[in-house]
């Protein structure tokens, strides 16, 4: 049996790179037992292997999704993989990756950014026999709980609820890290590697009508298509044409909850989930407010003075601010 010893503070030995080696060369099995799982540099690469068999072993607890700590969009992501499964245990902590049942990493890792290369971890890859452990994650694996997407849809459900309480949560924290950054030196063993996530894919360089045309077709709102435009040019209106002809047009996919957005003139159109329907949202300056009085019913006026106007297209109705 052979051991290696990995640690992310020596990038030779980096636990997030081991990992991509082995999985890359996987033949047939990828087992992964984490407790947390966020986006990390490896997530689309399992997204790449529909020949592989992959068995994710993970806990679930709406505390973690709401800290943070786990993303359920992520795991949303992976279940409707046909290749990949996913089973939890509410006390699970152990960190352990398996290719192929003859290669293994156990680590202190999570499956996330941080744990497979900025936090200070250790691990060791184990290639021989592992029949032992095979045996016992097989039996784990077995009696373990189903997730489906009909479980997720719910956890995503209760953490909707649950927002307000995490952006509070979110405000406790932030007070917490500033006293902490007051009083203890942040002293870390390596340089964080910075990965952008968020952007899927961006095109600097498409027109604007494809801009446009892009939004209303992936929101799925092309019997709203004239009342979309009829905004859009309200809206282009007020834009000098010099100006215009001189802004650039883009449309990037995200992998968070925004899942299209088109910035179009310097204006954004985005295209936003709302308790499973899409949403088409045209933001604009405040300033412009008013020069959408042939459009928006006079008694919503008085309540948006204050504040940037959001315009809502819902799929066969008429717009709300």
């Amino acid at each position: 049996m052979n051991l290696k010893f990995l640690y992310n503070h020596k990038k030779s030995n980096c636990i997030g790179e081991q990992l991509k080696q082995i999985i890359v060369g996987a033949k047939d099995e990828i087992i992964i037992i984490v407790p947390y799982i966020a986006m990390n540099q490896l997530i689309n690469i399992l997204d790449t292997l529909d020949g592989i068999k992959i068995k994710i072993l993970t806990r679930l607890s709406l505390e973690d999704f709401i800290n943070n700590s786990s993303d359920i969009n992520i795991l949303n992501k992976l279940i409707k993989k046909t290749n990949i499964q996913i089973r939890y245990y509410s006390n699970l902590h152990a960190k352990i990756y398996v290719i192929d049942g003859e290669k293994a990493i156990v680590t202190s890792a999570n499956f996330t950014q941080n744990g497979m290369y900025n936090n200070l971890e250790y691990g060791v890859l184990v290639e021989g026999d592992l029949k032992d452990i095979m045996q016992d994650i097989n039996n784990l694996w077995n009696n373990a709980g189903v997730v489906n997407e009909e479980l997720i849809a719910s956890i995503r459900e209760e953490i909707n609820v649950l927002e307000t309480c995490k952006n509070r949560n979110h405000k406790i924290k932030d007070e917490i890290s500033k006293i902490n950054n007051q009083i203890i030196e942040n002293k870390r063993s390596h340089l964080y590697k910075k990965v952008n996530f968020n952007i899927k894919k961006v095109d600097n360089s498409i027109s604007e009508d494809e801009a446009l045309n892009f939004v209303i077709n992936e929101c799925g709102m092309k019997n709203i298509r004239e009342k979309i435009i009829e905004i859009y040019n309200l809206i282009k209106a007020n834009i000098p044409k010099n100006i215009r002809e001189t802004c650039s047009f883009r449309y990037r996919k995200n992998v968070s909850r925004v899942d299209i957005a088109a910035n179009i003139m310097n204006y954004r159109i985005f295209l936003l989930p709302y308790m499973k329907k899409p949403v088409v949202e045209i933001i604009y300056p405040k300033n412009d407010f008013y020069n959408l009085r042939t459009i928006i019913s006079q008694e919503r006026f008085s309540s948006q003075k204050k504040s940037p106007v959001s315009l809502q297209l819902f799929s066969g109705t008429t717009p709300e601010v």
